[in-house]
């Protein structure tokens, strides 16, 4: 136990014990333990304990919104990816690996584009790493609505994704982290791209009309 580590490593210690009052209310106790010596021989322990209620209400309640929160990033249908200030990811929820078909590691990656196969529409011309929404949110910019083919998943169609990234703020105001949420365009991209097709069509077979007429 604490008593057993703090005589073996000379070090003191600590530890927190739960005490249930007898009308039901827990109350939460932190113990702090150091060695008493006297001429350099020890002599017992000293124990500094003080009231941590209050302290562990407020982490147990820290914890739970964080757990409600993560669950409610895992849950969402849009992609979600959350990176800091050197490109490391914080966050890539289960939507943000099925539209892309992978997820990356925690670690910052320089090259973005041939790392997740990105592509403007045109679907030949590789999107430019620093126009990047997530990289450009992570700088201090906000982004709307970017259309981003991304080509490891499905190449050579692949899946095309519309993306919002906006800058993460600390309570200190200050910029270091980017948040993107994207979502799965690729059907009404798909039938964009038809009509369009089809009203070209239709163009090039009136022009054709009107020339027999003449």
């Amino acid at each position: 136990d604490c008593h057993e580590r703090v005589l073996a490593t000379g070090k003191s210690d600590s530890y927190r014990v739960e005490h249930v009052a007898p009308d039901g209310v827990s109350y939460w106790y932190s113990t702090r333990v150091g060695l008493l010596k006297l001429e350099d021989q020890v002599r017992g322990f000293i124990l500094c304990i003080r009231d941590v209620t209050e302290i562990k209400s407020a982490q147990d309640e820290r914890d739970r919104q964080k757990n409600i929160l993560s669950a409610v990033i895992e849950s969402m249908a849009d992609g979600v990816a959350v990176v800091d200030e050197h490109g490391n990811f914080l966050v890539y929820n289960i939507a943000a690996e099925e539209i892309v078909g992978y997820r990356p590691q925690e670690e910052a990656h320089d090259d973005w584009t041939s790392y997740f196969g990105l592509y403007r529409t045109d679907a030949t011309t590789p999107f430019p790493e620093e126009e990047l929404p997530l990289r450009r949110a992570a700088q201090g910019e906000k982004n709307r609505d970017v259309e981003i083919l991304n080509n490891y998943l499905a190449p050579p169609d692949g899946r095309y994704s519309c993306v919002y990234a906006t800058p993460l703020t600390d309570y200190l105001g200050q910029n270091g982290c980017g948040v993107a949420v994207f979502r799965d365009v690729t059907e009404a991209h798909e039938a964009t791209e038809q009509l369009k097709s089809e009203q070209l069509l239709l163009r090039k077979l009136l022009d054709v009309q009107e020339s027999d007429r003449q």
